[in-house]
């Protein structure tokens, strides 16, 4: 019997390599905000130590996708408790 794969993802800003179960998936909308994975278009993720430390601030990784820095911090504020493994 074969094992269960288990589904590897990359967070955005440290490009650290997770379960895709510990990271959050995020995506931005029409509107250029971001928000929480809505079940279709691109999305990405970040994993809780970048979260925590608020590294994503000074990436250029977030800016390339053209993350709404301001937005995403709000976003991410309610969810620290969350995410923390």
């Amino acid at each position: 019997m074969r094992a269960k794969k288990v589904p590897i993802r990359m967070c955005i800003v440290c490009r650290k390599r997770e379960e895709q179960k510990k990271l959050l998936r995020l995506q931005v909308d029409e509107n250029e905000k971001v928000v929480f994975y809505q079940g279709r278009g691109r999305s990405f993720y970040l994993c809780s130590s970048c979260i925590e430390k608020k590294t994503y601030l000074n990436k250029k990784r977030t800016r390339k996708i053209k993350i709404n820095l301001s937005n995403l911090e709000e976003l991410l504020e309610g969810v620290k408790i969350n995410v923390k493994n």
